[in-house]
């Protein structure tokens, strides 16, 4: 057995090129079963950072049709919430993509923008570094991310400037936080006031965070019985 490896592995190298093409095609392989297995790793980590993570649900609604949709109208937290006591946290999320502002004289492209409410950062582990989310209450303020700071602003805290919004609205800095984790589904740079969501439409992303891990088939009977 040892003696036909030996006799193998010296024809091998008697054919150098073969011995290469084998040694490049078997270190190929290795290095595509490597990043397959740190894809479905990272792939499989998405949004299980945040504390209680298997807590939180978003609404989803499926259609006779099988369409499914997660964008409701913004009054449905307030018709569900009475109704469900387990609920610990609740939160409305809207986005815009690629909208332009303007900080001092110059326009920016911003590729995602979100609306969020202040139960958001206690719904979500985001981490903030400086500023009171509960100002997020309050229409027409915002929470920018360190990259965002970082370019705009260089070496400035961003907090009390101002930007425009789309050539009209502007808004005020009242905090900053950390850039999220590239697994996490929810990406931006910029966070506004769901409060200002008014200004432009009233449908929204609905989340909830329950006190304890509840049954997903029971809680979806729950709330299809509410016939909100």
């Amino acid at each position: 057995m040892i003696f036909t490896f030996k006799l193998a592995f010296k024809k091998l190298l008697s054919n150098k090129v073969i011995f290469i093409l084998l040694i490049a095609g078997l270190s190929l392989s290795m290095l595509c079963a490597l990043l397959i297995g740190l894809y479905v790793k990272h792939e499989l980590s998405f949004d299980k950072f945040h504390v209680n993570n298997e807590n939180i649900f978003r609404l989803l609604q499926v259609s006779d049709n099988k369409y499914k949709t997660c964008i409701f109208s913004a009054n449905l937290l307030t018709d569900i919430k009475p109704h469900l006591p387990e609920i610990e946290k609740a939160t409305r999320v809207e986005s815009d993509e690629d909208v332009f502002i303007k900080i001092n004289n110059d326009y920016y492209n911003v590729e995602k923008l979100i609306y969020a409410e202040p139960d958001f950062f206690d719904i979500f582990s985001f981490k903030t570094i400086t500023g009171d989310y509960n100002q997020l209450s309050e229409p027409l303020t915002a929470f920018v991310s360190k990259k965002f700071a970082d370019k705009y602003f260089r070496n400035e805290s961003p907090v009390g400037k101002t930007f425009i919004f789309e050539y009209e609205y502007t808004f005020t800095i009242v905090g900053l936080y950390e850039d999220f984790p590239s697994n996490s589904h929810l990406q931006t740079d910029v966070i506004v006031s769901f409060e200002s969501l008014k200004i432009t439409n009233n449908y929204a992303f609905q989340y909830l965070k329950f006190i304890t891990r509840l049954n997903r088939i029971i809680l979806d009977l729950q709330i299809y019985s509410l016939n909100l």
